[in-house]
């Protein structure tokens, strides 16, 4: 069943009393020069979005600790976390900013920028276990519904559904990505990552049907209404006004647990969910271990 959570919500973000600096951190050239060759040294590595994000937290610290590589303490970066901690960064953030920090500091001493790592004593924050939402039937019909008449939301909506793909990685996805016979879509996910995933017969007709509507000759599944690759921010704003009617949140995000909860509903492996979703790390082996057994729960639940 659904997770009952209040209609009415607000997000907000936190004041930062510093930002980026992307030109040098207090004068220190050598910080600098060392963060960008981190970053080019690992520019196959990283997803334009990883980039972005440890660039923005490498930046951060060093313009809150002014002090050269080799110079930075443990101390530092609790004092850090600290000030994060106050300016209301969530535990989860915190995590992120200390495994960028740790890897950066990883890479100075494999590379021989200083003979310590400073972040080895600073254990990661805690963080509770997310909760497990998604749509029930009844629920996902409803969003289904709610987009009847509007082909290219109803698309995004069944390709979120029956592939399970990530925001970023659905506004990536090329039409010739797609084998339409076989019902497939080749995802290049997080870390350069790539992976088959399937849609359903109803998914096809629905993109089908889409693509022959359009004009342009851009090659994006998606595209805008002002004739470009459509952005995550676009989807994600397009799913909150989905939210407001609907009076219950709905995401991308959600509708990637719903995948993952109704496949397990059908009795399918946790590991070929997994597979499916891109997974391999530890933390989200967990998360989604405890919606696979919900998912099984309130299937089994629906005959007792």
């Amino acid at each position: 069943m659904v997770i009952s959570i209040p209609p009415a919500f607000t997000l907000t973000c936190p004041k930062k009393s510093w930002r980026p600096c992307m030109t040098g951190i207090w004068g220190d050239a050598m910080t600098t020069t060392i963060l960008e060759q981190y970053f080019s040294d690992h520019a196959v590595r990283f997803s334009p979005l990883t980039h972005v994000s440890y660039r923005n937290s490498l930046y951060q610290f060093f313009a809150f600790t002014p002090k050269s590589v080799d110079a930075v303490t443990a101390q530092d970066i609790r004092e850090w976390m600290l000030e994060l901690t106050r300016q209301g960064y969530t535990p989860k953030t915190l995590q992120k900013k200390l495994v960028t920090l740790r890897s950066f500091y990883r890479y100075c001493v494999t590379e021989g920028w200083t003979k310590r790592n400073p972040t080895q004593s600073i254990p990661l924050p805690k963080c509770t276990e997310k909760e497990c939402y998604y749509l029930d039937r009844e629920a996902l019909d409803r969003l289904r519904q709610i987009s009847e008449g509007r082909l290219r939301d109803r698309a995004i909506i069944e390709t979120f559904y029956t592939t399970g793909v990530r925001l970023n990685e659905l506004a990536h996805i090329q039409i010739h990505d797609i084998d339409f016979p076989k019902r497939q879509i080749r995802i290049w996910g997080k870390g350069k990552k790539e992976r088959i995933v399937f849609f359903t017969r109803p998914c096809a007709e629905l993109l089908k049907t889409y693509l022959s509507t359009r004009t342009d000759t851009l090659p994006y599944l998606f595209v805008s209404t002002r004739g470009s690759r459509i952005k995550s921010r676009s989807i994600g704003y397009l799913f909150q006004k989905y939210a407001r009617l609907l009076g219950f949140p709905v995401s991308p995000h959600t509708l990637r647990h719903t995948f993952a909860a109704h496949l397990a509903e059908r009795g399918t492996p946790l590991a070929c969910i997994q597979d499916l979703l891109g997974h391999d790390d530890m933390e989200n082996t967990r998360f989604y271990a405890r919606l696979f057994a919900q998912a099984r729960k309130e299937k089994y639940d629906q005959f007792s």
